[in-house]
């Protein structure tokens, strides 16, 4: 494919060699280092990286080459390296695992780490007196670069080693593997290791000559992408990863992709509040479903529609939709899709106070999330169960509700989800008469709610908290 193709990439990702060039090249680098050299290997996949030292080895016999791999975070390397060489000293020293010491991209720069490596980078030649070679993903590699420059600039060379097209095709379909569903209830460590591994993945992809890259591997990679900073709370970036997705989507003139894209940009959409245009691009997404004849996705794209129309206070036609796409999700046997379309209709009866009839898809919708392992279904329908019982007077059922709903958002690192839960025990306790225990948990849904992009959450719960804070000091004042 000749024409270019726009790609997200690290600001510092950079085209690599072939990997035997690559190879060769640092291979003469070690035979001919003489004293303390500061060497960059950018390799992404950690089974890739052991084939090269591998390799390395068998080309250079006579190295005596030590390694050092940190399965744990540290905040000093020269100080770790310093009490781990060997003696007699070894003639290089590879290093790797500082993952685990900057497990998330976007603040890698700014950790102890990178800039205790600015501020000894004068003494690693009175440490080491040989050759230290960093194997680094390239996220870590633009860390270092934005935020220990002067470490960097002592560099003797810098390495790019791309996976082979074999290895990327199996490592994508690891990581791509699985369920949304089944996505949502990873911890927050395996989410962001997750996002991590595909950043990675997606940067080898893209050093590779054009009639070896795999295009739709890397749009599968790029909404793999999307949901998952959307789950953590980054919908900036899941919307960049979602539009990349549309672009190459339309370029390669796959249809069912392009639906992918649209529904992806449409939840985004919605979540910001901006409903004519999450409307428009589910309305193209119900289109191109029809047109391929994808079941499936066309019972989404009516629920996704049915979101748009609750979010506007247009309940009948929320409801409408939401029918529809519970005939269509029992049809094809989408359990998932099922226990949501029930939950959102019961959203329907408890907005008409038919508190009752609420409850009752709220359980099955529970019932069926938990027969399939789905924790955000599961977090989500405790959630709601919590505000029906609430509404009824049944204060321990609702706290419990609320309770077990929290517990599980904390454990697959929903942030959003824990606002909100939190906000609902603060208006229990509220109801309750407890006013300083509703006090505190109206604080904690703030605090956590200014970490993520979800203004309208976060509008709610300090509009929450000024309340309980005025009545609490008019008590306080009356008293």
């Amino acid at each position: 494919m000749s024409d270019n193709l726009s790609t997200i990439t690290d600001p510092f990702a950079v085209t690599a060699l072939d990997e035997a060039t690559e190879l060769r090249a640092l291979s003469q680098a070690l035979r001919l280092a003489q004293g303390f050299k500061l060497i960059f290997a950018r390799c992404n996949q950690p089974r890739q990286r052991r084939n090269l030292i591998a390799a390395l080895r068998a080309e250079l016999p006579e190295l005596n080459a030590q390694e050092i791999h940190f399965n744990e975070p540290i905040t000093h390397l020269l100080d770790e390296l310093r009490s781990r060489i060997a003696e007699p000293p070894p003639d290089a020293v590879f290093v790797s695992g500082l993952e685990y010491s900057l497990p998330v991209a976007a603040d890698a720069d700014s950790t102890p780490l990178v800039a205790n490596l600015n501020a000894s980078r004068n003494s690693f030649p009175q440490v080491i007196s040989c050759p230290l070679v960093l194997w680094i993903p390239e996220y870590i590699l633009s860390a270092i670069i934005n935020g220990a420059p002067d470490f960097f600039s002592i560099r003797s060379g810098v390495y790019f080693f791309a996976a082979a097209p074999g290895d990327t095709t199996e490592i994508a379909s690891t990581l791509t593997a699985g369920d949304g569903w089944a996505i949502e209830g990873l911890s927050v460590k395996e989410k962001q290791e997750r996002i991590e591994a595909i950043k990675s993945l997606l940067a080898d992809y893209e050093s590779l000559p054009d009639d070896q890259r795999s295009y739709e591997t890397e749009m599968r990679l790029h909404r793999r992408l999307g949901h998952l900073f959307a789950m953590i709370g980054n919908r900036s970036l899941a919307q960049k990863h979602y539009e990349q997705l549309l672009m190459l989507a339309r370029r390669l003139v796959d249809r069912v992709w392009e639906g992918d894209a649209l529904n992806g940009l449409g939840i985004i959409y919605r979540q910001h509040g901006r409903l004519a245009e999450a409307a428009e691009v589910f309305q193209q997404a119900l289109a191109i479903s029809r047109d391929v004849k994808n079941r499936g996705s066309e019972g989404l794209d009516l629920m996704n529609l049915g979101n748009t129309y609750y979010q506007q206070g247009l309940l009948n036609e929320a409801k409408k939709f939401y029918q529809q796409g519970l005939e269509i999700l029992r049809e094809v046997g989408d359990r998932s899709g099922e226990a949501r379309a029930l939950n959102n209709l019961g959203n329907i009866y408890q907005q008409q106070e038919r508190l009752s009839e609420a409850e009752e898809f709220y359980q099955q919708s529970l019932k069926i999330s938990r027969e399939i392992g789905d924790l955000f279904g599961e977090a989500t329908g405790l959630n709601n169960l919590g505000y029906i019982y609430m509404q009824q007077g049944r204060w321990a059922e609702a706290e419990k509700s609320y309770q077990d709903s929290l517990a599980i958002n904390r454990k697959i690192g929903d942030l959003v989800e824990q606002g909100r839960t939190l906000s609902n025990l603060s208006l229990l306790w509220r109801e309750r008469g407890d006013l300083m225990r509703a006090l505190e948990f109206a604080q904690q849904a703030v605090e956590i709610l200014k970490t993520t992009e979800d203004a309208q959450s976060l509008a709610a719960a300090q509009e929450l908290l000024a309340a309980l804070q005025q009545e609490v000091e008019s008590n306080n004042t009356s008293a």
